[in-house]
């Protein structure tokens, strides 16, 4: 039965006037818990508000992060690393978004103001989403790479569970045998930060977001030379069981350079992202903007 109800609400008729409807109760305010809105995906380009008249657009195909960007905007999406990441892109030259998915976090850098934007997803169907909704911003200093980001320039094992998007496919095998049964194995190319950066001349970055399901350690030592030379502000995420090996993986590459912040999403759950900020630079006041 549930299943006929989701292929009733699934055709475009009844899945348009539902979500018209919503948003009507939601005008007067009724109906606004996420509880509800979850069952009414919107599929369509719409427009993500980034405060300050900035914006951009993106494509929903009913994905859970779409669909919650459609009805809450950006609070609905690990609000304070948005509100981190949207604070020190407004005035960043050069942005990295490693493991972007459909890009939400690269398009909103884009948006508020960054210089240069690259963003990176190498698994093909997540891939032509991020491409898609690049695509849409033709204004925006924003690229879209096909290539995973590790250590090394090559070829690499990517291990993809299928599914929706965003994907939890991942380049580490300890992460695919502790979460995956037998899942098909993709070839994809791979290639160092610095060697990407060295490739176009690059020789500052001052933003990056690393999520990249358990090969965090493998990113960051392919990105020693521009971190180094450059102290970006880094947002990481950073699964059960890994912080301590990502601690020590940061402070054996750059010794006494980050100050090392769990972000609190307000939700009471457990922090899953950590900020990097260069110690000497100290922290930096948010903003004033939509989330607030």
């Amino acid at each position: 039965m549930r299943q006929v109800i989701k292929r009733v609400r699934d055709t475009p008729f009844v899945l348009s006037s539902c979500v018209l409807l919503l948003r009507g109760f939601r005008a007067i305010g009724v109906f606004t818990s996420r509880d509800v809105y979850i069952h009414v995906p919107f599929r369509g380009t719409f427009s993500v508000d980034c405060g300050q008249g900035r914006s951009f657009r993106m494509i929903s195909r009913g994905h859970k992060i779409e669909n919650g960007l459609y009805w809450d905007g950006l609070r609905a999406h690990e609000p304070e690393s948005i509100r981190f990441w949207i604070d020190r892109a407004a005035t960043a030259g050069v942005v990295l978004d490693v493991g972007a998915n459909s890009g939400l976090f690269a398009l909103a850098a884009a948006a508020v103001g960054a210089g240069e934007v690259h963003a990176f997803e190498p698994l093909p169907r997540v891939h032509a989403i991020l491409a898609g909704n690049v695509a849409s911003n033709p204004q925006l200093p924003l690229q879209a790479w096909p290539v995973a980001v590790g250590a090394f320039d090559g070829v690499a094992d990517l291990f993809d569970p299928g599914g929706e998007a965003p994907s939890s496919a991942s380049l580490s095998p300890k992460f695919a045998a502790e979460h995956f049964d037998a899942v098909p194995v993709e070839k994809v190319d791979v290639m160092s930060i610095d060697s990407f950066c060295a490739g176009r001349g690059i020789d500052r970055v001052d933003l990056i977001k690393i999520d990249v399901e358990g090969y965090e350690v493998n990113t960051l030592r392919g990105m020693q030379r521009i971190v180094a030379a450059s102290s970006p502000a880094i947002l990481m995420e950073v699964l059960p069981g890994q912080e301590a090996e990502l601690r020590e993986t940061v402070e054996t590459l750059w010794p006494g350079k980050f100050a090392w912040s769990p972000v609190d999403e307000g939700d009471g759950e457990v922090s899953r992202n950590v900020t990097l900020v260069d110690r000497r630079a100290g922290s930096q006041r948010p903003v004033a903007g939509v989330l607030d």
